[in-house]
């Protein structure tokens, strides 16, 4: 029971690494956050790396941090640029 219980919760890391920053932004704020699907996929791959570096490297209690941590700052970042360059454009 244990070594299905470990594999049900190692299915799950990697699409709560990778999704969970873009659907808590995107329920937040709804539509608002549409000109940012850039910033969603960005933040996305940066939770799926995070999700690989953790696996590929023992980093203790940090290591569950990481991916979360990753994805938030790269969608932050994605944003600024994002609004940096329509302000730029405009």
């Amino acid at each position: 029971a244990k070594d299905i219980l470990s594999c049900m919760i190692a299915s799950y890391e990697l699409s709560v690494s990778a999704l969970f920053v873009p659907f808590v932004v995107a329920v937040f704020k709804k539509e608002k956050c549409l000109p940012f699907a850039k910033a969603a996929i960005a933040s996305s791959l940066a939770g799926a790396t995070g999700f690989v570096i953790t696996k590929l490297y023992s980093l203790g209690l940090f290591g569950d941090l990481l991916p979360l941590t990753m994805s938030g700052l790269t969608y932050g970042a994605a944003v600024l640029l994002l609004r940096e360059k329509k302000t730029a454009t405009a």
